[in-house]
């Protein structure tokens, strides 16, 4: 794919092909796109008007990138509850009187309705310390309304401040989520959405809890240079999240303007100002750090823009640019060729380029992109030089997919990227084995959900959105009691086989909450994975 000469619509143009809820803005161009990625890579194929290509070995009817990108949403949701508040795969928080007693304050808190009281989980196991990974093999006979029958086989009690970190995040962002009116329904109002805006304020109570229990037993924790850039990241989107006037109404690149009146249900300023402390003291840890890998000066340049979007230190932020300048030049020159180290190029230049309004990191960023889909194989939606794919890895070529839309314009061909893009989450996302199990669209979700928009439409949403139909249930996906519906620790991509084999056995913490972040962020009108900021 060559790079084009026009840098003009870095966002505009865009983020019309991908990363939005609005399905004319998700389809504009689709067509175009697949007939034209195929076209590139010496390949025919027909595509209808929502660009559904039949070229690839084992497509499902119907697929297109908008399903794709719907399915992440899905994805990124079972995943964080799944872990969160069903597997057991740490320490639980008590269930005490005094823990009972705020959750009865958070359901008045939600403004149930009389025709939408608020459903708690039945005996969840709500998280206070995370495991690092486990086995997602269910321990009993699994029942979806009974959490207590969704437990783990095993779990390693190995700590890690990445997987706690990254866990983290992902409640802070599904937090915000669930408090967006015009998703989960107004409080007070609309009569749908209670039990989510519940579940919304469970999400950022745990968070609290489990930082108080990092910082209790930090000595247990193995850290390293990703685990200091996820924690910056947690704490950073932390402050933001407990200070902020807002949550009501969508955020993000592709937001429109606010909707509803500014709430946040989730406002607290003394763990605003604790999260802001340890956010600072956590920037110098990560400035004293000497990242070498494209991943590690990826990740330490994203975890910096959080960070500085969220200080009011001038200084701080000044210091940051300074960071991010120096970083991001040994990536742009990293060295790498397999899909992930590309991907981990794109999302850090992005972010370097983006904020420090550095042209030469964009367009940086656009080469790498192109090399990453350079000889795409369509038939089987596999990225050249794939071999074995860790969750982690998915995570990120995910987000460099969803960044590349948002943010390179027309230094990439957009409509062929995102034709690429549909075909590799079919392939390497769904019909490997990545996505172990999923469970029946009418569970894990309000009725009220399956409408188009939730809780407002009078039409059914594509059940494509909720789950791919070859990906088995979870009390049919093996063992004597099936397996959660989460991500594999890995895959493996056999080239002479052309077969995949996904480690269903393995569950890795920090890299399943990593692809959850990236693939809510596909959702870039609602919540924002692209913190607002430029430093001059």
């Amino acid at each position: 794919m060559r790079l084009k000469d026009d840098h003009s619509g870095a966002g505009d143009c865009a983020r019309a092909a991908r990363g939005t809820t609005s399905d004319s803005r998700r389809r504009t161009g689709l067509a175009v796109a697949v007939t034209g990625a195929l076209a590139l890579f010496g390949l025919t194929s027909h595509a209808d008007d929502d660009g559904r290509a039949a070229q690839l070995t084992g497509q499902v009817p119907g697929y297109s990138a908008s399903v794709a990108n719907e399915e992440g949403y899905w994805y990124s949701r079972y995943s964080m509850m799944t872990l969160t508040m069903q597997s057991g795969l740490g320490v639980p928080i008590a269930m005490d009187q005094r823990f009972m007693m705020m959750m009865q304050q958070m359901m008045v808190a939600v403004g149930p309705a009389a025709t939408d009281p608020v459903m708690p989980p039945v005996r969840p196991a709500l998280l206070a310390v995370i495991y690092a990974s486990g086995d997602p093999h269910y321990a009993a006979t699994p029942n979806q309304q009974d959490f207590g029958t969704l437990r783990w086989q095993a779990g390693s009690p190995r700590l890690t401040t990445e997987a706690t970190a990254t866990t983290m995040t992902k409640e802070l962002e599904w937090a915000k989520l669930f408090h967006r009116d015009r998703h989960f329904g107004q409080a007070g109002v609309d009569t749908f959405g209670s039990t989510q805006r519940f579940v919304g304020m469970v999400l950022a109570t745990m968070v609290k809890v489990q930082f108080q229990a990092y910082m209790a037993n930090a000595a247990r924790y193995e850290n390293s240079n990703a685990g200091d850039y996820a924690l910056l990241t947690a704490l950073s989107d932390g402050a933001e999240f407990y200070a902020s006037a807002d949550q009501a109404n969508n955020q993000g690149p592709n937001a429109g303007p606010p909707a509803y009146p500014a709430e946040n249900r989730y406002a607290d300023p003394e763990a605003a100002a604790m999260f802001r402390q340890m956010a600072k003291t956590q920037f110098e840890i990560v400035l004293a750090s000497h990242p070498a890998s494209a991943r590690d000066l990826s990740l330490g340049i994203q975890s910096i823009v959080w960070y500085a979007s969220a200080t009011d230190d001038v200084q701080d932020r000044s210091r940051a640019k300074r960071a991010i300048l120096a970083w991001a030049s040994p990536l742009g020159q990293a060295h790498g060729h397999e899909p992930a180290d590309l991907a981990y190029k794109v999302r850090g230049l992005i972010e370097a380029g983006r904020v420090t309004s550095t042209e030469r990191y964009l367009t940086a960023a656009a080469r790498a992109f192109n090399r990453m889909i350079d000889q795409f194989d369509p038939a089987y939606g596999v990225l050249r030089d794939t071999e074995t794919l860790t969750i982690d890895d998915v995570a990120e070529i995910a987000g460099a997919f969803n960044s590349a839309a948002l943010w390179l314009g027309t230094r990439i061909d957009q409509a062929s990227a995102n034709a690429v893009f549909g075909l590799w989450w079919e392939g390497t996302v769904n019909l490997s084995g990545l996505e172990i199990s999923s469970p029946a669209v009418n569970q894990m979700k309000g009725a009220y959900e399956l409408l188009d928009p939730p809780g407002r439409g009078t039409t059914f949403q594509n059940t494509l959105d909720y789950r791919y139909p070859t990906v088995p249930l979870p009390e049919l996906a093996g063992g004597p009691h099936g397996v959660a519906p989460v991500f594999a620790a890995s895959i493996t991509w056999d080239a002479d086989d052309k077969t995949w084999h996904a480690a269903r056995s393995e569950f890795d913490t920090a890299g399943a909450m990593h692809a959850a972040d990236e693939l809510i962020w596909f959702h870039s009108d609602e919540i924002n994975g692209f913190p607002t900021l430029t430093l001059p």
